[in-house]
């Protein structure tokens, strides 16, 4: 009955019962007994234990003569090798435990992995070291080629010099005069005689830079002694409302040369009325200095001594002047002119922006330099 039950079982079941039975004798008893022994089956080529039944009283069939095993059933055979046969096939051959051989496979296991550790590593560092250089060999390529095209381009012009320019507007010439011992008729004379010989283009500003010396430096005029040297009846309010820095200059025309004054401000709202208030005195204080029509006049001065000091005169040609001025609106500005009898403008100002006041005796010149004010921006 025993046979039967185990004939009926798969071929792949009794082999494992059968190495089962092996590896816990080897582990029991460290070898195999004289009655246990491999024989082939005569199934062909399956290994299987014949065990003697003494017990039973059965004699066993006898051996039938060994036969000279193939080339083909030698490769079966290896093909039916598993794990647990070359365990017990080990532990026959060597004596050692089923333990100690885990133990010194798992510890084959970790020496390899140690050892392809550091191989990886090192051919992550060959990569990174390639793609360095690559890059390195890129950049450069690029740095030379750009230095070989900038290299062929021509030599860009130099820029254009941007004229010299006063804290207002640019201008083309200058003329510096030290007002240390000016007064109001020599620094009249000096601009009539200036304007008589300066030719300037059509467009072109002549500054004059008005200075004083003190302590041994010289230093810009400001507006308050400005309009002190010229003896004007400037109202204080008005001279208190206008910043230290003003322009007094001839723009060149077709025609002739004007005088214009620009100045900065301070207070818009207590410039303007300011400026309202000055209208009375305004013609008389600057009309010499603004008007082309004006004539300088120097005569001596009879006295009883023996020395010949002289004066001077300024006779204008425009007669009939007006007392009042109105408005008038040119080029978008409010304006405020004065006219002669003849109803020509021969005095006008106005603020160009709520910073700048002009003052000058030709609509034409108010223009050109309102054009001129708000197409410059000051550099810092």
């Amino acid at each position: 009955m025993v046979n039967a039950a185990e004939n009926s079982k798969p071929e792949s079941e009794l082999q494992d019962e059968r190495i089962r039975e092996i590896s816990e004798k080897i582990a029991k008893d460290g070898t195999l007994s004289g009655r246990e022994r491999q024989t082939p089956t005569a199934a062909g080529g399956v290994w299987g234990i014949e065990r003697e039944e003494k017990a039973s009283g059965k004699t066993p069939p006898p051996v039938p003569p060994a036969v000279a095993e193939k080339p083909v059933e030698s490769a079966v055979l290896k093909n039916l090798r598993t794990y647990q046969g070359d365990v017990a096939e080990a532990v026959g051959k060597t004596g050692a435990s089923v333990l100690t051989i885990t133990l010194a496979e798992r510890k084959r296991e970790e020496e390899e992995k140690k050892t392809a550790s550091p191989v990886r590593a090192e051919t992550k560092k060959n990569i990174l070291l390639v793609l360095v250089s690559v890059a390195l060999v890129t950049l450069g390529s690029g740095v030379i080629a750009g230095l070989i095209i900038l290299s062929k381009r021509a030599p860009a012009l130099p820029e254009a010099s941007s004229p010299p320019q006063s804290e207002i507007l640019p201008y083309q010439e200058k003329i510096s005069y030290n007002t240390n011992r000016a007064s109001r008729e020599s620094l009249i004379e000096m601009l009539s005689a200036n304007q008589a010989k300066w030719s300037g283009k059509d467009g072109d500003i002549l500054f004059f830079d008005l200075t004083k010396t003190v302590s041994d430096v010289e230093q810009s005029l400001d507006t308050k002694t400005f309009f002190e040297i010229l003896d004007t009846q400037i109202p204080p309010a008005l001279m208190r409302a206008l910043d230290s820095k003003f322009m007094l200059g001839f723009l060149g025309t077709q025609n002739a040369t004007e005088t214009f004054l620009l100045i900065r401000v301070d207070s818009f709202g207590h410039a303007f009325a300011g400026m309202l208030e000055w209208e009375r005195d305004l013609w008389g204080d600057l009309g010499a200095i603004l008007s082309p029509k004006t004539l300088v006049v120097t005569a001596p001065t009879p006295t009883a001594a023996t020395s010949s000091p002289t004066t001077t005169a300024f006779l204008t040609f425009e007669s009939e002047v007006s007392d009042v001025f109105e408005d008038l609106t040119v080029r978008n500005k409010d304006a405020r002119v004065l006219r002669n009898g003849r109803g020509d403008i021969i005095f006008l100002y106005a603020f160009l922006d709520q910073k700048t006041l002009l003052i000058t005796a030709n609509r034409a010149i108010f223009e050109t330099l309102a054009s001129k004010v708000a197409s410059f921006s000051p550099r810092q």
